[in-house]
């Protein structure tokens, strides 16, 4: 697959099959992972693995989807919640480490989607409380979440017109509006 394909196509699910994501599966995202780039190569990150009934359950109440949407529009119902959520952690908070963590976390969306697992990116939660609940080791705080999951839902990338806010369609779709390189691109 060509690179700019799997930009393109890996996109933000918020809905999720009710399907378990074998272990050798999440094993292999953290192995690719491990590679990421890394602020003076100090490897600072640590992955929490949440797949149990009862850690999905508290982390079902603690993060929060889509900021743009209404809550019943961007949360996931019953039945559509993710298998497996990622929390990227860190005993260190600067500028560097949150550099890290967006790599980090790209790299297991990317990951995922080779295996034809959805993924979102979720920053919207409260990080002591997060970390307290699902035990984050002493010393150590969340930077980012990723839930993990096969997709019940598309989403796809659109050329931009007059907002860069992502939508849902009739049929569940959602679509994310892209700028184009002449926006984006500024020359001296």
């Amino acid at each position: 697959m060509k690179l700019k394909e799997l930009l393109k196509n890996c996109r933000t699910i918020r809905r999720f099959k009710q399907t378990c994501i074998p272990e050798t599966d999440i094993l292999d995202i953290l192995d690719n992972v491990r590679y990421a780039h890394s602020g003076n190569n100090r490897q600072k990150l640590r992955y929490y693995v949440v797949q149990s009934d009862e850690g999905r359950y508290i982390m079902e109440q603690l993060v929060h989807y889509a900021a743009l949407l209404p809550k019943e529009m961007g949360e996931p119902n019953e039945g559509e919640r993710p298998d497996t959520y990622i929390v990227i952690a860190s005993d260190e908070d600067s500028k560097i480490i949150h550099f890290d963590a967006g790599i980090a976390a790209e790299i297991i969306c990317e990951s995922a989607y080779e295996k034809g697992i959805g993924s979102c990116i979720i920053a919207n939660f409260a990080p002591s409380v997060l970390d307290e609940a699902i035990h984050i080791a002493e010393g150590y705080h969340s930077l980012l979440v990723i839930a993990l999951g096969y997709p019940a839902c598309t989403s796809v990338v659109e050329d931009y017109s007059d907002s860069t806010a992502y939508w849902v369609d009739e049929n569940g779709g959602w679509h994310v509006p892209k700028l184009n390189v002449k926006q984006i691109m500024r020359k001296r």
